[in-house]
């Protein structure tokens, strides 16, 4: 795979065209695009599902005032282990489930 990488860099450059990145990873690394020139990328920080207040809830999609504070009751009898333990408890909607899912940590 690096090998080919390598190669088609190199073709590329022999043709006259540019390579803009060339990735270089391991099979244990995350692969990263570069992101284009001028173009601004954000990460948004997970919300922690055990640490956040309701106000910081709330702003999730697709989550109310009353899911917010469900969350914050049920966080409260025991911190939430991990995404399946969230699930399993059914403080929010099953249709707020796969909007949040990305947003939050635990």
């Amino acid at each position: 795979m690096m090998t080919r990488r390598i190669w088609l860099s190199c073709a590329l450059i022999a043709a006259g065209g540019t390579v803009a990145a060339v990735l270089v990873a391991s099979p244990e690394a995350d692969i990263q695009q570069t992101p284009q020139p001028g173009r601004v990328v954000r990460q948004a920080k997970r919300l922690n599902l055990n640490m956040a207040p309701a106000e910081e809830l709330q702003k999730l999609p697709r989550l109310s005032a009353a899911s917010a504070q469900a969350i914050v009751e049920a966080r409260d009898k025991s911190k939430f282990k991990d995404w399946n333990d969230f699930v399993a408890r059914r403080v929010v909607p099953s249709f707020a489930y796969d909007e949040i899912r990305i947003l939050v940590t635990f």
